[in-house]
């Protein structure tokens, strides 16, 4: 039931009055011409694939012929079933690994409107970027500037991670056990460097990133490890209060879990690994959705090897998630609905098990950011700049019986007021069938996220309300009038975005 309410999400402003509709803003599609600028120049020239041909990708459109699916919803906001926190929307930014990225005027004012709970720093250049092949030492003042946009988000958590060795050293992840002893006097100028040069507290220090299938190959996954406890004692001597851990493993793999954990339990203050869910452009949409339950069941078996060893104290961090775990070809979806549903739904289902943090892949950038590189606010971004408002708080109980078609994230936030995340993973448009005491009286106000744009709209009830397929809902209540929170402009460009 639809009372009124539809703007644009870009510089919006919400009219209040029956009747009222304004288009709904179309999400925009990725420039493909324009390309992140850490990518080579002659990437075309060189034969690198930056393109899926447009008839060999799914499409992003539901099927307007599908019937629509009644579907049952039950809640109830007096259930306790967690805690999700600023930390599980988190971003990655390579931003502020790279010193010619970290400088874009644009950059600072979106993290600072974005207000992650958890910033990772991360590229894997980055010690090339910080540390010169003629002194081979990590140069302070560039990590100082590189990491200046960190001030804007004070209050986050910031996670460095040392991705590489620079190609002055290695340029192979994999080293033999006669230059561990020169590795561990790299590590340990590079944690130096990085404590005493940032501009705001480092939190966490992370100690490699997918370095598993490389050292896998060689049958070096032991060596591995204990190089990797060489180097969280070095931390933890030379950054005390700062948390380590590691080994950003490349997915959940239980073979590298489990002895990673028996060999190195006692050296991690956090536990990390990625997850994507596809490695072409052209898988389909029911692909990439599939994806969503795995990736969460994979992050129940890793807690689940911590309970067994006693390890209940390590935190657990999906610190890279996104839909193709390669930039190339390009991957549309990344900057449509679909992305933010995939996402959207994704740390829905992860906060469940009582995960600590999960970053998605990444702030900015054009193959993969919530904002890309001209300054455009992908679907995703728009998202995301909800969920940090309005999604923390105590998880309640959410279900729909009979069908699991949606993923449901129910929130009593930390003002008494109700949220409420829903994500439709299918291709059918679901109409939703309640009497569920919807614990506010007065205007609700859905934010929705499908492939026709970005509306917002008020309803008086939950019960009716249509959920198009593919596509991201937010509904909260709040008592109009809507508390906004005002237009940012980003320094040099006219573009402007917020609520």
């Amino acid at each position: 039931m639809s009372v009124s309410k539809h703007q644009t999400w870009l510089g919006l402003v919400i009219a209040c009055g029956v009747g009222v509709a304004v288009e709904a803003q179309a999400p925009r599609t990725p420039d493909l011409s324009q390309r992140d600028t850490d990518l080579p120049a002659n990437a075309r020239e060189a034969g690198i694939e930056t393109e899926a041909a447009a008839e060999d990708r799914p499409g992003y459109q539901p099927d307007p012929s599908l019937p629509t699916v009644e579907v049952e919803l039950v809640l109830d906001w007096a259930a306790d079933e967690g805690v999700v926190t600023a930390t599980h929307w988190g971003v990655n930014t390579y931003s502020m690994a790279a010193p010619a990225k970290s400088r874009l005027p644009r950059f600072a004012p979106f993290l600072s409107a974005l207000s992650p709970g958890m910033v990772r720093v991360h590229h894997s250049g980055l010690t090339d970027f910080w540390s010169s092949a003629e002194t081979r030492v990590f140069d302070r003042q560039v990590i100082r500037r590189t990491l200046g946009p960190a001030a804007a988000v004070p209050e986050a958590s910031l996670m460095v991670t040392f991705p590489d060795w620079p190609e002055w050293f290695s340029e192979s992840k994999f080293i033999p056990p006669d230059r561990y002893d020169e590795a561990e006097a790299l590590f340990r100028d590079f944690v130096r460097a990085v404590v005493e040069a940032s501009p705001v507290p480092v939190t966490h220090i992370e100690i490699f990133n997918e370095f598993d299938n490389t050292w896998a190959k060689r049958d070096a996954m032991p060596e591995l490890w204990r190089l990797y406890n060489r180097f969280a004692v070095v931390a933890r001597s030379e950054a005390p209060g700062v948390k380590v851990g590691g080994p950003a493993l490349t997915w959940a793999n239980p073979d590298w879990v489990g002895p990673f954990l028996d060999t190195s339990g006692e050296h991690i203050d956090f536990l990390s690994w990625h997850a994507y869910a596809v490695g072409k452009p052209t898988d389909s949409n029911e692909q990439v959705f599939r994806r969503v339950r795995e990736i969460a069941s994979d992050a129940a078996a890793v807690h689940q090897a911590l309970r067994e060893r006693g390890l209940t104290h390590v935190e657990t961090h999906l610190n890279e998630l996104h839909v193709k775990w390669t930039w190339k070809p390009y991957e549309p979806r990344h900057g449509n609905h679909i992305g933010a549903a995939f996402l959207a739904a994704t740390v829905a289902e992860l906060t469940r098990d009582g995960i600590t943090c999960v970053a998605m892949w990444h702030a900015m950038g054009n193959a993969y950011g919530l904002m890309d590189i001209q300054a455009d606010l992908r679907p995703a971004g728009q998202f995301y700049l909800l969920a940090t408002r309005y999604l923390t708080g105590r998880r309640a109980y959410a279900d729909t019986p009979g069908s699991d078609a949606l993923v449901l994230l129910p929130l009593v936030r930390e003002c008494g007021r109700c949220s409420l995340l829903l994500v439709n993973l299918g291709e059918a448009s679901v109409r939703l069938r309640t009497e569920a005491d919807e614990n506010e009286t007065g205007l609700m106000t859905r934010f929705g996220i499908d492939a026709d744009g970005c509306v917002v709209e008020g309803l008086s009830s939950l019960h009716g309300m249509s959920l198009p397929g593919w596509s991201v809902s937010v509904v909260i209540w709040d008592e109009p009038p809507f508390p906004l929170f005002g237009r940012y402009t980003l320094p040099g460009t006219d573009k402007e975005f917020g609520f």
